[in-house]
């Protein structure tokens, strides 16, 4: 939401949603009785300010990682070159 609210510049890799480890507490899970089936869904449904959902397609930053640095390297890379 701080990207699309324009409070923050995001700069890492993208992301591909809001779930996907199964442990926060927007998601369900539930074991079936003697099955060993394991049924696992979200309880939430996050969009961005166009109406579209997060998961699937997450978030893109406005600045990828540069080859062989993480994302505060490549900040402070950026500031040292006058980078915005």
């Amino acid at each position: 939401m701080l990207k699309y609210n324009n409070i923050a510049t995001v700069v890492g890799e993208a992301t591909m949603g809001v779930f996907g480890t199964g442990a926060d507490p927007f998601t369900a899970i539930i074991s079936l009785p003697h099955t060993g089936i394991v049924l696992r869904f979200d309880t939430a449904y996050f969009t961005d300010t166009e109406g579209r959902p997060f998961e699937g397609y997450g978030v893109t930053p406005h600045y990828f990682n540069r080859p062989g640095m993480d994302a505060l390297e490549t900040v402070l890379a950026m500031i040292r070159e006058g980078e915005r």
